[in-house]
């Protein structure tokens, strides 16, 4: 099991698993933000709030998340994005739990307004500026990879939130999107890291980057053809020089020297 986990490593360019870091986050993030169109009704009935007084919880989220980037991005920049996104992550799911057991509308905006706001906010800008340093050639495809969490999130996660309440109540499904941030948000965020220099890699993982090992009849091409461009007209090509001579100083001998400035490999005499 070890080995097979290190060949997936080395087969799968990790600035991917970054992408798909950004993705579950922004798809939780966002997707639980609106999933408050689904809890308006209940939320209206249980606490007797007209419906524009219950829709300022959100508009509350909505600044926080889309304001806080002004602060989670240099953060992220001076601590790095992993803890960071590990905390919005935990604000998220602590604000969707306590919200399940709000007993005033008061509570819902600390509860809901302050922890998906925060959450959000301190996990979406620094996971997406991490993608940004694992790609240069693909960074767009990248970056547009991480963002589509949101359309998705956006997409699947107001019918799920519909579906909880009607099997366990809006109590219970605010509950169960907890956990669920808590799970599989929370353990998505431990793979956003933010420099590949970290773990010896380059964007992209470019092959420019690597070190090439040339094998030896690579080696002895290039020797053919740089070697006559590298004799002095007055000097005897190395494959005509004798095979002794009666130097006693390495640098002396030109054959010698131009044997080693070639093949790299001392010869005495």
């Amino acid at each position: 099991m070890p080995e097979r986990a290190t060949g997936f490593r080395n087969r799968v360019f990790y600035g991917w698993l970054v992408v798909a870091a950004a993705f579950a986050i922004t798809f939780i993030g966002f997707g639980s933000a609106y999933t408050f169109s689904a809890f308006l009704e209940q939320l209206e009935h249980d606490f007797g709030a007209s419906r524009g007084s219950v829709s300022l919880v959100f508009s509350l989220a909505g600044f926080l998340y889309f304001g806080l980037g002004i602060v989670s991005g240099p953060l992220a920049d001076r601590f790095g994005a992993r803890p960071l996104a590990v905390a919005g992550m935990l604000l998220l799911s602590a604000g969707l739990a306590l919200a399940s057991v709000a007993h005033s509308l008061v509570e819902v905006y600390a509860a809901y307004g302050l922890g998906v706001g925060l959450g959000v906010g301190w996990a979406y800008v620094p996971a997406i500026g991490a993608v940004q340093r694992w790609f240069v050639r693909r960074r767009g495809f990248a970056s547009g990879l991480a963002v589509s969490g949101i359309g998705v999130g956006t997409l699947v996660m107001p019918p799920l939130a519909s579906l909880l309440i009607n099997e366990v109540g809006w109590r219970g499904a605010y509950l169960a999107l907890g956990a669920f941030a808590l799970v599989l948000g929370g353990g998505m965020a431990f793979l956003v890291d933010n420099d590949p220099r970290a773990r010896g890699l380059y964007p992209d993982a470019s092959p420019s980057r690597r070190r090439v090992r040339l094998r030896p009849a690579q080696v002895q091409a290039w020797v053919k053809r740089s070697a006559p461009a590298a004799l002095p007209a007055s000097m005897p090509p190395a494959s005509s020089a004798p095979s002794a001579c009666s130097c006693r100083s390495f640098t002396s001998c030109p054959s010698h020297a131009i044997t080693a400035s070639h093949r790299r490999r001392r010869h005495f005499c």
